[in-house]
């Protein structure tokens, strides 16, 4: 390397900065002999021409100047080439030529390396500006390869040609004229100058003839095409999702890959129609669409024997939307739908037709998974949150009918079941475990008909709806058996509660009233029970009691929570009535037809008065008591005549007769016989009278 530096040196093309720079990146420029990329035989040839070649000079230090900029070997038999994504000039280690003739193929690649146009171009929207940007770069290579040609003395003819000329030297006779009518001594070109920008620049005119020049030519690995047809094939290959590296290029023929340009609402719209053309793998690939703001090309890829394998779509960027993969049999088997934003569905085909989508978000996380039958109708359809997880699942019956999951982050989740019209027709809920707790039953006018709630010991409660929306709850306790049941009106207000013991049968019923009264019933056992009656303010109004034949055998009734009446039922149909009137109690005994035989009357539970009646319910007699001491203190009797009138008699506490009187049926006085009393007052009067009533 210092050799070649001290030579060039000499001539004072190469600055000292230059021989500083190249020092210090010894390890990373490859000026020379670095990776052994430029032989001795090589570089002795590079020093000879850049003493001849002011501009081939320039380009050296341009190049040695460059950041990241290297010359390597390359692989044998792919020629010397410029790649400006690594940055390297590549050579091939078995390129022979002669050394000046060399050198011009070295100046065509550092014109691809370091000047404007050399690489690249404009955004290439379509084959047209694919191929303008290709021979453009070619143009500029081709006239940097010139000048250092026509400054080493290789000016067409008998003098020679640079490499890329024809045999006839028509590309050098040309530039050479186009140069001489622009005025330019090319001889005196130098790196850099505004001639060499009027010559080697993009869209002069040197440039445009050897762009057009090269186009015309046939590249090596594609015999049967020329640079055009080659830069328009490979820009369209790629367009349509194909890598043009895994194209046989030598099997390609012109017409294999065709395109037509026109303009559709002020666009231009490029229409493309392939035959078949063939892969290194020995298949082959076929397009045909519309490359444009709104179309499509589509890409169908042949194993070798013919069936298709796989066929894409793509736009006019070149993203691929749409991939079908195909069977043996020639049947999908899958497909992708890709969106700009990288989330995409994917689609598997089944042989009977069926079919299941799933849907990627922008991450590829899953976001739909949907099943359909071998009609397209849909059975299934998931959808996933973010974390992955299902959040809702619908499955689809052939009659419309379908199921609706709602899918919770603990677990838990419910089920919604729906009609063939659309109405809900049931609706449950699970826990994490998969247990159900809810199950609600609805008519076909979307009314809950029944309900059921489940508790993890199995017991559970049955509701049931009226269309009068008044309804009923049965509590089942853990072994199926009913526990409770209840009544509730329109309002939601209970009207019945009934209890249950572990043998199925009512313990106990409550009925409840709208002013807020109710009636509680207790069952026993031994089948006898009884019945409370309580008003609205809470207080018991009535209370009975029955044997298990349902017999009545007490009845006891209150007023502000105090008895006032209490009955007591023989099964002979006799019974005993108490009536309570403040600290008073009236006790009457009927017999087995309903007449009363004997009566009691208490004050602060001490007897003052009993009466005995006959058996026609008449009052017989009516004794007296002291009501602190309990002791007689008189008692009165009586008799009845024919004619309706009865006799009363009243006695002292020692039975001495102490008055005798007579009264009418009706109780009026007729007669009194007065006997007088010692110590007495007056003469006492007694009637038969009886102030119970039942």
């Amino acid at each position: 390397i210092q050799e070649v530096l001290r030579r060039l040196g000499k001539r004072q093309w190469i600055a000292e900065k230059w021989t500083n720079a190249l020092e210090r990146r010894a390890e990373t420029v490859k000026m020379a002999s670095k990776n052994s990329a430029l032989s001795s035989e090589k570089y002795n040839a590079i020093i000879a021409s850049a003493e001849k070649s002011s501009f081939l000079a320039g380009e050296l230090n341009a190049f040695g100047n460059s950041d990241g900029w290297s010359f390597v070997t390359g692989e044998k038999g792919k020629g010397v080439y410029t790649d400006p994504s690594q940055k390297i000039i590549a050579f091939d280690p078995s390129w022979s030529e002669a050394s000046d003739v060399f050198a011009t193929t070295l100046a065509h690649e550092l014109g691809h390396a370091m000047l404007p146009g050399g690489t690249g171009g404009s955004l290439a929207l379509n084959p047209d500006q694919a191929v303008k940007n290709g021979l453009t770069n070619e143009g500029v290579g081709l006239v940097s390869e010139y000048i250092v040609a026509f400054q080493l003395g290789l000016t067409g003819g008998s003098s020679g040609h640079m490499h890329s000329d024809s045999a006839n030297s028509a590309l050098t006779l040309q530039l050479t004229q186009l140069a001489q009518s622009a005025g330019i001594d090319v001889k005196n070109v130098t790196w850099g100058s505004s001639a060499a920008q009027a010559l080697a620049g993009p869209g002069t005119a040197l440039v445009d003839a050897a762009g057009k020049y090269y186009g015309a030519l046939s590249p090596s690995i594609a015999p049967n095409l020329t640079y055009t047809q080659f830069y328009a094939d490979w820009w369209i290959l790629q367009h349509s999702g194909m890598d043009p590296r895994l194209v046989d290029w030598t099997k390609i023929q012109g017409p294999m890959i065709k395109y037509t340009s026109f303009v559709v609402d002020g666009q231009p719209v490029y229409k493309i129609d392939t035959q078949g053309i063939p892969l290194k793998s020995g298949g082959w690939v076929m397009m045909n669409g519309d490359l444009s703001l709104k179309g499509a090309v589509t890409t169908s890829l042949f194993g070798p024997n013919g069936q298709i394998q796989e066929q894409a779509k793509f736009d006019y960027t070149g993203f691929q939307f749409q991939d079908v993969f195909f069977s043996a049999d020639g049947k999908a088997t899958q497909q992708y739908n890709f969106n700009l934003d990288k989330s995409y569905t994917k689609y598997d085909l089944a042989a009977d037709g069926s079919q299941t989508a799933t849907l990627y978000g922008t991450t590829g996380q899953i976001t739909e998974y949907a099943k359909f039958n071998a009609s397209g109708f849909k059975t299934l359809d998931i959808f996933y949150g973010a974390d992955g997880k299902a959040t809702q699942q619908y499955n689809f019956n052939p009659d419309k009918s379908y199921t609706k999951y709602d899918l919770a982050a603990d677990g838990s989740q419910t089920a919604t079941l729906y009609g063939t019209t659309g109405q809900i027709t049931e609706y449950a809920k699970f826990n994490a475990n998969g247990f159900k707790t809810l199950d609600i039953f609805y008519g076909a006018d979307g009314k809950a008909t029944q309900q059921y709630n489940f508790n993890p010991d199995k017991s559970y409660t049955k509701y049931d709806f009226n269309a009068d929306e008044s309804q009923t709850a049965t509590l089942f306790g853990v072994n199926g058996q009913v526990t409770e049941y209840a009544k509730f009106n329109t309002a939601g207000v209970k009207t019945q509660d009934i209890f249950f013991g572990v043998d199925g049968k009512a313990t106990k019923q409550i009925d409840f009233n709208l002013d807020g009264s109710y009636a509680s019933h207790v069952f026993n056992s031994d089948g006898s029970q009884f019945a409370a009656l309580f008003g609205a303010n809470g207080l018991m109004t009535e209370y009975a009691t029955f044997n298990a034949s349902g017999f009545k055998t007490q009845n006891i009734f209150y007023s502000n929570g105090q008895a006032t009446k209490l009955y007591d039922f023989a099964v002979d149909n006799s019974f005993v009535a108490h009536t309570f009137i403040g600290n008073q109690e009236m006790i009457a005994l009927f017999g087995v037809n309903h007449i009363i035989y004997d009566y009691y009357q208490y004050s602060s539970g001490k007897l003052f008065e009993r009466d005995l009646f006959d058996g026609l319910g008449r009052h017989i007699e009516a004794d007296r008591f002291n009501a602190t001491t309990g002791t007689l203190t008189g008692f009165s009797k009586f008799s009845y005549n024919n004619d309706g009138t009865y006799n009363s008699n009243n006695y002292d506490a020692s039975g001495q007769l102490t008055a005798s009187s007579k009264y009418t049926g009706d109780g009026h006085l007729i007669q009194n016989n007065t006997i007088y009393i010692p110590g007495g007052s007056g003469f006492p009067v007694a009637n038969a009278g009886w102030s119970f009533q039942i």
